[in-house]
């Protein structure tokens, strides 16, 4: 039997949700974590349900059901094949949105902290939704970066939305949307 005298410890989050290193290209949902589409801001959320790669960039990940030329199917949420991702990939459908879910699994106020980037030519629109009602809102057009840090009150199995849209157009042309997210209860 040993004991240890820990000096200088600095107590840190014993949980942490991040959207990316969580990410499964095997389960969906995947823990806290799912992957799907709703049509409209905070409307009904479809998990996806085919799972791949991209046919270009090699990207895994979940695909929707509106077949693409550079995709299994849109909207899609993807990151790096084979590696722990840092950043995921969403990409909306024509007039739909990709979703990436958190799932409270308990009650608390929570930290959420991320962004949504454009990647050169993304002309989207991007919203973190509680419980479908709307926490915040952006525009995301060209390299741009929407950041946003919220506190967050829930109880067990309130939903958080990540959502990456097509704009205003509603075309999805060139429209993919990175992301990353981390979850933490408030110390």
């Amino acid at each position: 039997m040993h004991g240890f005298l820990w000096r200088g410890f600095v107590k840190t989050a014993s949980v942490v949700y991040s959207a990316a290193h969580d990410f499964s290209t095997r389960l969906n949902p995947n823990a806290v974590w799912s992957y799907g589409f709703t049509t409209t801001v905070g409307g009904p959320f479809t998990l996806n349900s085919i799972s791949g790669s991209t046919y270009y960039s090699g990207e895994a990940g979940w695909f929707g059901p509106i077949p693409g030329a550079t995709a299994p199917g849109f909207p899609l949420v993807v990151g790096g094949a084979n590696v722990i991702s840092t950043v995921l990939d969403m990409g909306p459908g024509p007039s739909s949105y990709a979703v990436v879910r958190w799932t409270a699994p308990s009650r608390g106020r929570w930290d959420v902290v991320g962004e949504f980037f454009g990647t050169g030519l993304t002309t989207g629109d991007v919203h973190v939704l509680r419980d479908g009602a709307p926490v915040f809102n952006s525009a995301v057009n060209g390299s741009q970066v929407a950041q946003f840090s919220l506190s967050i009150d829930v109880v067990a199995g309130d939903t958080i939305d990540f959502a990456v849209g097509p704009g205003p157009n509603g075309d999805n042309l060139n429209d993919p949307t990175g992301f990353n997210v981390t979850i933490t209860p408030e110390q």
